[in-house]
């Protein structure tokens, strides 16, 4: 009835309130004050700098060593600001300087007092996000002892995290995350829990609370809040010899508590958090951010839509921006969100400069959940996608979790492995890690919207030495051809490079200084596909890198595969691209296992199709030993070739 309204009247033709405020406070009732959480919009007319830490002004350094990166977004509200919105009833949430705002939250009451103030321009609601969404993972009892290889630390049931994405082959090179700061924005963390004897945690904060305490459980008898927080933490920072080992558990780590999560169950998030967090970590200096949480259906019902996921629409995008913008690293996970209503990205994850990161399972398969691509604006999401399923973190009630589930613990396992590139080469920019990151994918030539740029790879991303010569040599008769491999990286040692393989017709030049000749000679006994192994070795790190010969004058066939049998992968090639049509691989009983679609190229000289199988299927999961089929169809002709897939 208009009578129970007439309180609020005024405000509702109030040219600062946004619509979606107005609609709220039009469907609130009138028998109490209620208090809302407030976005106000503040002109800079009063504005004093912030006051950076050594750290952050040495990663900003990086980027602009004269100015610092210092621009308009460095400047706080003066505390005379401040306490004006205080004296008119306001409790002060954050002050978000990056978007020229304060949170507060407020009585309907004083809003009019509040839109009195000459420098509040717009007042909206803080959104809050509310999600029945449940993360996966149960505490387990005694971990049985497992049976591994010897390797360089005692990774016990992490083993398969850490060899799953190479971090296993950095730490032998001594990298473990020392000296690069990690701020991590989740639920809470359990700190006192044993794997994190030894981690160094030099800030805490509490969001939330607006408390530096981000153990403190807002749930009812329970601990479960830090539930989320303290297995992502876990996944990079946790150190339990024969159990658990992090991925850069020797780095820095800033934690931020920004969102409350009861029973494993998203309670709600508010974005204000998600940004004071990130200026926050900004000022102290943080390198690396890790997030494993995402904003899209809000309590008012006036969450994001698809069509704002642009990159710029959204506001915790915005400061996951302007975080990047300082020469920070934004990871975040890129969420679970497949196949339900949503079935989309989620916020920050949208952002260009965000590396967004989706799910696999142990066998390098897309998890079900794993949220997909592309962005409104059509940009290829995720970026990158690494383990997201079976993951062993701390549990936070002291224990231990074999099963953790989500692009929650993907995305720490990608942070984790930026830091030990980071660690190895300091001068690294944000940009650069970035770039690096989506480099090291196995689909980098060809994306798509479901394992973005492919599975992550901490060693490419960490680039510490690595040949550029193309991986194959193309000998065009029986005459001796030489070829220059050249190789590059980011160590200043001059690597040794070697060969593995002693093949007839082959000979190796080392020329130490980073460069090696090869000479080739066809020989009878030369197959018209051969492979050799080189390796280039700085002495704390060696890259070995397969290379591939092509006798052209024994290619008697149009199709050609090797090497056969295989292992990890094939080549094919086919010598009629005018008229190629398709290449579709099948197993013996007839079924289609995997086909080409994008997945080939065609040589500078177009001369051939060339295309690699990594002995997957379309899902990307490793196919069974045995024999399978390839048939390429060009000119309506067929061509088939047989190829052995073994262990």
């Amino acid at each position: 009835p208009r009578s129970t309204l007439f309180p609020y009247t005024t405000l509702l033709r109030s040219k600062k309130s946004t619509d979606r405020l107005q609609k709220t406070i039009f469907s609130i009732s009138t028998s109490k004050d209620t208090t809302l959480s407030l976005w106000l919009t503040l002109d800079n007319t009063e504005k004093v700098p912030i006051k950076l830490s050594e750290e952050s002004i040495r990663r900003r350094k990086k980027v602009d060593a004269v100015h610092f990166l210092i621009n308009k977004h460095d400047s706080t509200f003066s505390q005379q600001v401040i306490d004006s919105l205080k004296n008119r009833g306001a409790e002060i949430r954050h002050v978000l300087y990056w978007f020229d705002a304060v949170t507060v939250n407020l009585p309907v009451s004083k809003l009019s007092a509040l839109e009195s103030l000459s420098f509040v321009k717009e007042i909206d609601i803080v959104q809050k996000y509310k999600s029945q969404h449940k993360f996966q993972a149960t505490e387990l009892g005694k971990l049985k002892t497992i049976q591994q290889k010897a390797l360089s630390l005692p990774y016990g049931f992490s083993q398969l995290q850490n060899t799953y994405i190479k971090a296993d082959k950095l730490h032998t090179a001594g990298l473990s995350g020392r000296g690069v700061r990690i701020a991590m924005f989740d639920t809470g963390f359990n700190t006192a829990h044993h794997a994190f004897d030894s981690a160094n945690i030099v800030s805490t904060y509490n969001f939330i609370d607006n408390i530096v305490d981000v153990t403190q459980d807002d749930c009812i008898g329970s601990l479960s809040q830090a539930s989320h927080g303290t297995r992502t933490f876990g996944i990079i920072g946790g150190y339990v010899a024969d159990t658990l080992i992090g991925v850069a558990y020797n780095a820095e780590f800033l934690l931020a508590k920004t969102e409350i999560s009861c029973g494993g169950v998203e309670i709600y998030q508010e974005e204000d958090n998600w940004i004071a967090a990130a200026q926050w970590a900004d000022i102290l200096g943080a390198d690396i951010i890790s997030s494993s949480l995402g904003y899209i259906t809000f309590q008012d019902s006036a969450g994001y839509t698809f069509e704002d996921l642009d990159g710029d629409i959204p506001r915790i995008t915005q400061a996951a921006d302007f975080a990047a913008s300082k020469n920070i690293l934004v990871v975040n996970s890129a969420g679970n969100e497949r196949g339900n209503t949503w079935n989309h990205i989620i916020t920050p994850a949208d952002g260009d400069s965000v590396i967004a990161v989706g799910a696999t399972n142990p066998d390098s398969s897309l998890a079900s959940f794993s949220s997909p691509g592309p962005t409104a604006d059509g940009r290829i999401k995720p970026d990158i996608v690494t383990l997201g399923t079976s993951v062993v973190t701390a549990y936070y009630t002291g224990g231990f979790t074999a099963n953790a589930s989500g692009t929650s613990f993907s995305a720490p396992l990608v942070a984790g492995g930026a830091a030990l590139a980071l660690e190895h080469d300091s001068t690294l920019t944000a940009d650069e890690l970035r770039e690096l990151i989506k480099r090291s994918g196995d689909r980098f030539d060809n994306p798509n919207n479901d394992f973005g740029y492919g599975l992550f790879d901490a060693v490419k991303t960490a680039d510490i030495i690595h040949f550029i010569t193309p991986n194959k040599f193309t000998v065009p008769d029986n005459n001796s051809h030489q070829f220059l491999i050249e190789t590059g990286g980011r160590s200043d040692i001059v690597p040794v490079i070697s060969i593995l393989d002693t093949i007839p017709g082959v000979s190796f030049f080392d020329n130490q200084d980073g460069t090696a000749l090869i000479e080739i000679t066809q020989t009878a006994g030369s197959k018209p596909i051969q492979n050799i192994r080189l390796t280039a070795d700085v002495g704390y790190f060696a890259d070995t890198t397969e290379f591939i010969i092509l006798f052209q004058n024994l290619l008697s066939s149009s199709l050609i595969v090797g090497p056969n049998p295989c292992s990890d992968f094939t080549n094919i090639y086919f010598y009629d691209p005018e008229n190629f049509e398709s290449l579709v691989i099948y197993s013996i009983s007839g079924e289609k296992i995997w086909e080409a679609f994008n997945n080939y190229s065609i040589d500078a000289d177009r001369v051939r199709i060339e295309a690699r199988w990594n002995c997957d299927n379309q899902s990307g999961a490793v196919v069974a030993d045995g024999v399978y089929l390839i048939v390429v169809t060009s000119g309506g002709k067929q061509f088939h070739q047989n190829v052995l897939k073994i262990e």
